[in-house]
């Protein structure tokens, strides 16, 4: 048998945005760059971009490894939630994205997210538990900067 490690961590910041203004900017794929460091390209393989079962072929570089993904789109009641997978070689990761209404301007995100892991990332997972969840975090807080950046060039 395949020797798999799961991982599963909430994490929750707060974005000084409209809710319906912070959904957009998470699902504008021509946009993604400007807040994920790591992405290379992207492309839509199958379905309509955001609708269930939209797949998308993303590149990331990670230092000098570069990883291929495959998001899937498994249901999206935005702006309230989105939820994806993610598969990579020997990772399986699915997020659940929720935007909760704080006030007209602004909104909680809470990032809901598992992986699971084999080989070795499984290896990894077992040593640095923490690192999924610090990825996760420092791309919480580049989408964050971006939406309240974006936001306020909006506004003034």
């Amino acid at each position: 048998p395949i020797l798999r490690m799961q991982v599963r961590y909430l994490l929750t910041t707060r974005i000084q945005a409209p809710r319906g203004h912070v959904a957009a900017c998470l699902r504008d794929a021509a946009r993604w760059s400007q807040w994920q460091e790591s992405l290379i390209s992207h492309r839509l393989t199958a379905g309509r971009a955001n609708e269930v079962g939209a797949k998308t072929q993303m590149v990331h570089q990670f230092g000098r490894r570069r990883t291929e993904m495959i998001e899937t789109i498994e249901s999206n009641r935005l702006p309230e939630e989105l939820t994806a997978t993610y598969e990579a070689p020997r990772v399986w990761n699915r997020v659940v994205h929720r935007f909760i209404e704080v006030s007209p301007k602004e909104t909680e995100w809470q990032f809901d997210s598992e992986f699971i892991c084999t080989g070795l990332v499984r290896m990894l997972a077992t040593v640095a538990p923490g690192l999924f969840r610090k990825s996760s975090k420092q791309s919480m807080d580049a989408f964050k900067q971006f939406v309240e950046t974006n936001s306020a060039a909006m506004e003034g």
